[in-house]
Parts: C-alpha cells; structure tokens; sequence
C-alpha cells in the first residue's frame, strides 16, 4: 500500500532526526566536559 510506504518514510524521517539530535546532544556535553 502506498500509505504505509509513505507511513514508513515519514518513521525513518522522524528516527533519523531523533539519533541527530541526540548525537548533537552528545557531542556538545562531550565539549563542555572538556573545556
């Protein structure tokens, strides 16, 4: 069906954006630790 293909898309969009954000989270409390 094309409405879970376009479900599906929109998951893996949300997912994506979700572990980016966390890696930025990360990599910023990574920088404060060191300076």
């Amino acid at each position: 069906d094309y409405g879970l293909a376009a479900a599906a898309s929109v998951l893996i969009a949300l997912v994506a954006a979700a572990l980016s954000f966390v890696v930025t989270r990360l990599t910023n409390r990574r920088k404060e630790a060191r300076s």
